[in-house]
């Protein structure tokens, strides 16, 4: 089953949807959509997120984890300085009053695996600190996993390569070589899609 938490666009069938007003920032909003669907009981006890904006290029047999390898060798030459950097020190910051000495940093932009338990006991656990719920919650619970790059595209001119999954920026998403691109690669409406 497909479970939508947040908003849902009039394309979409055959989902089960779990409204919430996303009145806050995109971090806040996709954090109340998270644990909104962790908190439904519908929706089974390992799940497998996937935001929006990923595409799944190829046939999955499973979903695993994947993180980026070392958090302080990637911030070491991380170009952004702003929330997102915010919210990277303030993870790292928890994660080493945790006792995880060298963690990895998991907030690639592919589908990843929750276990509703483990996550809501994470969230309490932690109550009011800002932290990257991906980063935190496979460290803690020492989920391992390969590394590799994000597949997340930001700007025009950045290659589109065909691997396995596929993200892409609000700006990019706007971009007719971008839309051209997934017209190509979609052709065919699937089984949640209505053409309209």
């Amino acid at each position: 089953s497909v479970f939508i938490a947040g908003e849902i666009q009039p394309w979409v069938r055959n989902v089960t949807h779990i409204p919430l007003p996303q009145r806050d920032t995109k971090y806040a909003n996709a954090r109340a959509n998270i644990l909104a669907a962790a908190r439904d009981e519908r929706v089974s006890d390992d799940f497998i997120l996937m935001n929006d904006d990923f595409y799944v290029l190829s046939p999955q047999e499973a979903v695993t984890p994947m993180h980026q390898g070392d958090m302080d060798a990637l911030m070491a030459t991380f170009p952004h300085r702003r929330a997102y950097w915010d919210l990277m020190v303030s993870t790292r910051e928890l994660l080493h009053s945790l006792g995880v000495a060298r963690p990895k940093f998991y907030e690639l932009h592919v589908p990843t695996v929750y276990n509703k338990r483990k996550l809501l006991e994470m969230v309490d656990r932690f109550e009011g600190r800002e932290y990257m719920m991906r980063t935190v919650y496979h460290n803690l619970y020492k989920s391992g996993g390969r590394k590799r790059e994000d597949v997340k595209k930001h700007r025009v001119g950045q290659e589109i390569t065909e691997t396995d999954y596929l993200s892409s920026s609000n700006a990019m998403i706007k971009r007719q070589h971008f839309k051209s691109y997934l017209a190509r690669r979609f052709p065919e409406p699937c089984e949640y899609e209505i053409v309209i």
